[in-house]
């Protein structure tokens, strides 16, 4: 269901979505069919009562476009735009891929996996070009990115950051050993012994 958007843009949008949906699950190595919803806001004034609960500051400067809910299968949106679905689909995908009771993703490895799969062949902006950002990057170390900091710039250096090392880890050592990483994280191995 849908209003205010023509539906030749959806067909556009639907059939990119599925051929990045299908590239997620070649990636993971999952051939779920669970469904999956999605709530996409035409307006940041529409889902911004939805959203969960964030500071003032995050709220005002609008540093999150959407949020998944693996355990419902459903993800939140504003704005009907391909890389933020892809974003938020992949962490539903994910979530089913490492699923054991007591099983964790650090925060890092699954919005960068989120951000590697919604930015795959685009160019994106990259924040580390802001005086003052390259310096977070460094001073951020890996070990501390199990959950997303909560200030506005530390979130945009934790996002970059987490993009480059999953980028790295999938290029130089391949798909097939980032589902060995993940089925790993699956069994509780910590994400270093993995």
């Amino acid at each position: 269901m849908w209003h205010e958007t023509p539906a030749n843009d959806l067909k556009q949008i639907s059939a990119e979505l599925s051929i990045s949906i299908n590239r997620i699950r070649a990636i993971l190595g999952t051939e779920s069919t669970n469904l999956m919803k999605g709530i996409i806001y035409n307006t940041s004034s529409e889902g911004e009562l939805a959203f969960p609960p964030q500071s003032s500051t995050l709220t005002m400067e609008r540093i999150f476009q959407g949020f998944a809910f693996p355990e419902w299968g459903i993800f939140l949106g504003i704005g009907l735009q391909t890389d933020l679905i892809v974003h938020e689909v992949s962490h539903l995908l994910m979530s089913q891929v490492v699923s054991s009771p007591g099983a964790t993703i650090p925060s890092w490895v699954n919005e960068g996996f989120a951000n590697y799969v919604a930015s795959e062949g685009s160019s994106r902006y990259r924040i580390s070009a802001i005086p003052g950002i390259r310096n977070r990057l460094y001073s951020m170390p890996l070990r501390n990115m199990n959950s997303i900091p909560g200030k506005a710039n530390d979130i945009h250096a934790f996002y970059e950051k987490s993009e480059s090392v999953v980028r790295f880890m999938i290029n130089e050592f391949g798909e097939v050993k980032f589902r060995e990483f993940l089925k790993q994280l699956n069994h509780r191995t910590p994400p270093d012994d993995a």
